[in-house]
């Protein structure tokens, strides 16, 4: 049976928006009910953040063993990651993961090296994944995670996969979950429209990832542009009229300094950071040169404001 090496979140490096935390409690919370929506379609441009998002939820799943198969596509890679392997692939990551399915795909696929090496994607999800897996009889949900559907391949070399996911996924068994990621191509959102097993999500750009240019000179400067993670939730304008309010005798006797604005694989030099007190002047230069800052909600910190100096809760 062909198998993507590679293709498993596990293996994959994402860089893109800090994941909303509501989507992430709306997928949860799908993931755990007992219903017939069996697949979770999450639509969404460039930089909204699904990526991001998907591998939140398989790591929140695989850390409690209820991730049975993850794979994502790639757009450099689809000659190795295509629609001709994705439900192969799948079918031996859950055959490893629960013995009842592998006991059943070996019945399946015993003896029939023609099945085995079949690539079409209608007999893959019939023979591979619907049948082994109406003969599993463990608890609790298992959830499948396929990400960039939009990278599958062509229009025409995509059908076959629509059509299959759309039409048979149904069939699946009903603690199985499929959460799928992809933007909004025609093609897709046509072959998934008005079908009752799917969820649909629409997620906006994510505004709150600001785009960074690279600096121009220096050591250790990042050789491409960023996204960044949002800052504090004080917008330009707003930071600017607070801080012409500040004299040089602003109380600090509380002033905490606010955790690195970026991870360490992305931090730019000098190491920025913003603190309240009598250095927020200085060091909110540092930072201006890097990000802006804009209303958004702040992930990491909750931000208070006591008399004139901003402290953290």
């Amino acid at each position: 049976m062909h198998y993507a090496f590679g293709a498993s979140i596990e293996s994959q490096r994402i860089r893109d928006a800090p994941p909303q935390t509501d989507i992430v409690e709306s997928i949860t919370s799908w993931v755990n009910q007992d219903d017939k929506q069996q697949i979770y379609l999450l639509l969404g441009p460039k930089g909204s953040g699904k990526s991001t998002i998907a591998h939140t939820i398989a790591r929140q799943f695989d850390a409690i063993v209820r991730l049975g198969s993850s794979y994502c596509f790639s757009r450099t890679a689809r000659d190795k990651r295509n629609a001709t392997n994705l439900f192969s692939t799948i079918a031996r990551d859950l055959a490893d993961y629960d013995p009842q399915y592998m006991k059943a795909l070996w019945a399946t696929v015993r003896g029939k090296r023609a099945l085995r090496e079949t690539i079409n994607p209608l007999v893959q999800f019939d023979r591979f994944i619907l049948i082994p897996a109406s003969q599993m009889t463990c608890i609790g949900p298992v959830l499948v995670i396929i990400d960039g559907l939009e990278h599958s391949g062509s229009e025409s070399a995509r059908k076959d996969l629509l059509t299959t996911l759309a039409e048979k996924g149904a069939e699946l068994p009903r603690n199985f979950r499929l959460l799928v990621t992809c933007r909004p191509e025609e093609d897709i959102c046509a072959a998934f429209a008005g079908k009752s097993h799917v969820i649909q999500r629409h997620l906006k750009h994510h505004a709150d990832s600001l785009f960074v240019p690279p600096p121009t000179s220096g050591q250790n400067q990042p050789s491409r542009p960023r996204f960044y993670p949002p800052t504090p939730p004080l917008s330009i304008p707003e930071f600017t009229r607070y801080d012409s309010s500040l004299g040089a005798d602003s109380p600090t006797s509380d002033s905490t300094p606010i955790s690195d604005l970026w991870s360490r694989d992305q931090r730019p030099e000098p190491r920025a950071k913003l603190t309240s007190g009598d250095d927020h002047d200085l060091l909110y230069g540092q930072a201006q040169t890097y990000a802006t800052i804009t209303p958004s909600s702040w992930k990491g910190q909750s931000i208070r404001l006591e008399g004139q100096s901003p402290h953290i809760a």
